[in-house]
């Protein structure tokens, strides 16, 4: 208060100052009418009072600016020893330095917040501390430490709300899926899609062998002799009418196309689209038997032809039994493999045919 007081006078004083050299101005600018020496000595006085003027005001602005840098320095030298006396309070050993446990307790008392070890020490090492775990003295800084206290606390309270959500979510997961569990052992609720994904590829699967089985029961004259598969033979007879009865067999070349898309789409389930191509490429190879079954029948009438009495040839026939084995021998043979293939993917189990197999994964296009 009293550097401020004299500083007041001080400037009362340069604006009596200032009113006096203003009056000598306005007395130094009167009107013309005046005799020589008036006016000479009018600009003497009005130098005179302007150089006065100035050099009060230059010697006043130093006295201000010396006042000023006191006041700062005195500020300075209050707020070191604010910080001085603060340190010493959160010292609480005397050592000189100020560890985690002795800022927590600190901070409570300067600011009433209460924080632990942890966030005490992450304080001390975001404010620079040379040392690590402890401030010293020239590293303390009050307002600094407040607002590295705020942004520690409002981290460690994001991270456990983060924990604490993530926590929850596990709990919520554990709990739907130990209720759908328990809906699925009592029959209720819907059924796990990749089990639906899985029944779906079983069930197409076996339908897949659907054609080579009617091709396969071409080949079934050796069934004819046994009585209880008369109605399976009129049931495949029948099926084999409606593929290869129509126009250029195109109900057999609709359903291979339709088979072969299915094998290709790589959306499907890769057992459905493995056993779509294998049961394909199995109609494929029935082509080889029945060209030699033609051919058999073409060289037997052929060698086997003869001429009657009146000259007429009539061909021959194979031999019954030779044919009856061949055709027997082919039933076995790709019967077996369809009955294989057809337990195997009702079971969920990849079937593997020597060789054939193996041609249908190299030409499969990957997919789920």
């Amino acid at each position: 208060m009293p550097r401020s007081r004299s500083t007041l006078l001080r400037a009362s004083a340069l604006v009596a100052t200032l009113c006096g050299s203003l009056s000598t101005l306005c007395f130094v600018v009167r009107p013309a009418g005046t005799s020589q020496h008036a006016r000479s000595l009018r600009c003497r006085l009005k130098a005179e009072a302007v150089d006065i003027s100035v050099t009060d005001i230059e010697d006043e602005v130093a006295r201000l600016r010396a006042e000023v840098a006191a006041l700062e320095q005195d500020k300075v030298q209050k707020e070191k020893q604010e910080q001085a006396d603060v340190f010493r309070t959160f010292d609480v050993d005397g050592n000189g330095k100020v560890d985690a446990d002795e800022l927590r307790s600190g901070v409570k008392d300067l600011w009433g917040v209460e924080v632990d070890t942890m966030t005490a020490s992450r304080v001390i090492t975001k404010l620079g501390s040379s040392e690590g775990s402890v401030l010293q003295s020239t590293e303390f800084d009050l307002k600094r430490m407040e607002d590295v206290l705020n942004e520690v606390v409002a981290e460690s309270q994001a991270a456990k709300a983060k924990e604490a959500n993530d926590l929850q979510k596990k709990q919520d997961d554990a709990l739907q899926r130990a209720t759908t569990k328990a809906l699925k052992d009592l029959g209720v609720g819907d059924k796990d899609p990749s089990e639906e994904t899985a029944a779906v590829a079983c069930v197409g699967s076996v339908f897949a062998y659907g054609l080579p089985t009617l091709d396969t029961f071409r080949f079934s004259q050796a069934l004819l002799h046994f009585s209880w598969a008369a109605p399976l033979l009129s049931i495949m007879d029948f099926g084999n009418q409606i593929l290869y009865g129509s126009p250029f067999g195109l109900g057999s070349l609709i359903i291979f196309i339709a088979m072969q898309r299915i094998s290709s789409d790589a959306t499907q389930p890769f057992l459905l689209r493995f056993n779509m191509w294998q049961a394909a490429l199995m109609s494929m190879f029935y082509f080889v038997p029945g060209c030699l079954r033609i051919f058999a029948t073409i060289g037997s009438q052929a060698a086997l032809g003869s001429y009657d009495k009146w000259g007429d040839w009539s061909p021959g026939s194979p031999p019954e039994n030779l044919s009856d084995a061949g055709n027997t021998l082919v039933f076995v043979m790709f019967g077996s493999c369809i009955l294989y293939s057809v337990v195997s993917s009702m079971m969920g189990v990849r079937p593997r045919i020597p060789w054939l197999s193996e041609q249908v994964e190299k030409t499969l296009p990957p997919g789920r």
